[in-house]
């Protein structure tokens, strides 16, 4: 009897234990993982850039949920200001020491093959109140070129949504850009993004 008791004891240990250790995976498994460790860029939402001449002929309209090159967009609070927001915008991020087709993708109207938007915006009354402070393109591989922002009172962005980490910050701008190194060529470019913010970095 004893023995039974014990045995009976023992397989309700062990039991008792099984569940222990399911609940625990299953607790681990559902986990919400932190995005400063584990994320990875991407472009979610609307994220479309349209470029135009100055005469306002569409050169070419790219919507990243359509093409087949990978595109991500991202956001984070400024590192020494936290009213400042950076925006990055890439279309095409591959990199030709990863992938050798890299140069094989479909060239841009221009004849590059990738580029990157680099916004700064600043929230200067916490009230929805934006302002553009840096903006400018850089065209990759192929053919480059950087093109900064006309800042002028046509310099005016639109946010819709203004998440916090982890969240998204989502908005649209139409700017005029002057080469950096040409002043003859501009190009206008009409922009909506929806950007995953990430970790203050």
């Amino acid at each position: 009897m004893p023995h039974q008791i014990l045995k009976r004891g023992g397989i309700q240990f062990l039991f008792c234990l099984a569940i222990i250790i399911v609940t625990i995976s299953c607790e681990r498994g559902n986990e919400v993982q932190d995005p400063c460790e584990n994320c990875c860029p991407e472009a979610s939402g609307i994220n479309t850039v349209t470029f135009k001449n100055t005469n306002s002929d569409t050169l070419q309209q790219l919507n990243f949920e359509e093409v087949n090159e990978p595109c991500y967009s991202m956001a984070y609070f400024d590192f020494y200001d936290s009213q400042k927001t950076n925006l990055e915008i890439r279309y095409n991020v591959y990199y030709p020491y990863d992938d050798p087709d890299h140069f094989q993708s479909e060239p841009l109207f221009n004849g590059a093959i990738c580029f990157d938007i680099s916004l700064t915006i600043k929230d200067s009354t916490h009230s929805n109140n934006y302002e553009i402070e840096h903006l400018e393109i850089n065209f990759k591989n192929g053919y480059y070129a950087r093109y900064e922002s006309v800042y002028d009172t046509n310099t005016k962005i639109i946010i819709s949504k203004d998440g916090g980490v982890w969240d998204k910050i989502e908005g649209s701008f139409t700017n005029a850009f002057i080469n950096y190194n040409n002043v003859t060529d501009t190009l206008i470019i009409d922009c909506r993004f929806s950007a995953f913010r990430w970790c203050d970095i």
